[in-house]
């Protein structure tokens, strides 16, 4: 006998269509509706306009800050601010007192344990980096969310104030400025 030949059965299988997409990090504002409501959420919103200010005098404006990315991850927040204006900013902007706070325990503005920045003079701001601010949940909504546990909207406060101690060099000056609030993805 000289050679047999042999023949073996085979089968494949195919795996198709393997289809991976990369999800995004989008952190957006809305205006506070009181009693504590987000308006329409945007990349970007109206800030608060005072006049007339006086040493002494404390204003807040409150709004929101959502995770809205594609992705269910959460993101870690900095502040900062950004793009001085004003026809004579020269006073204002070492004596004007800015601070934020934002609502992390999910307890209400000034109920609990919130994450706040130090109250910082406006040029402090300028000079200084980022400055954490917390966090915010994942979004809940997300395609591959797997949690609705997370907080994924924060109520926070921007608070400016006129020392008392503010004299007539601060008087009928004006600045105006960006608070700009970054979202970082937390790293699973």
């Amino acid at each position: 006998m000289g050679g047999a030949a042999f023949a073996l059965f085979s089968d494949q299988a195919t795996s198709n269509d393997n289809t991976f997409s990369s999800g995004n990090a989008d952190l957006v504002i809305a205006n506070d509706v009181p009693p504590g409501n987000p308006d329409t959420y945007a990349d970007s919103v109206a800030g608060v306009s005072v006049t007339d200010m006086v040493p002494g005098q404390v204003e807040t404006k409150d709004f929101w800050l959502k995770n809205d990315s594609s992705g269910s991850f959460s993101m870690d927040l900095t502040v900062d601010l950004d793009d001085l204006q004003g026809s004579d900013t020269s006073v204002l902007v070492d004596e004007l007192m800015v601070m934020f706070t934002c609502d992390t325990d999910n307890n209400g503005l000034g109920d609990g344990t919130d994450t706040s920045t130090a109250e910082k003079s406006v040029q402090d701001w300028l000079d200084d980096l980022p400055v954490a601010l917390g966090s915010v949940g994942a979004n809940q909504v997300a395609s591959n969310a797997t949690t609705d546990s997370d907080q994924d909207e924060l109520i926070c406060r921007m608070t400016a104030t006129l020392p008392e101690d503010s004299d007539n060099d601060a008087a009928g000056k004006d600045l105006s400025f960006d608070g700009l609030f970054n979202g970082i993805q937390v790293a699973p």
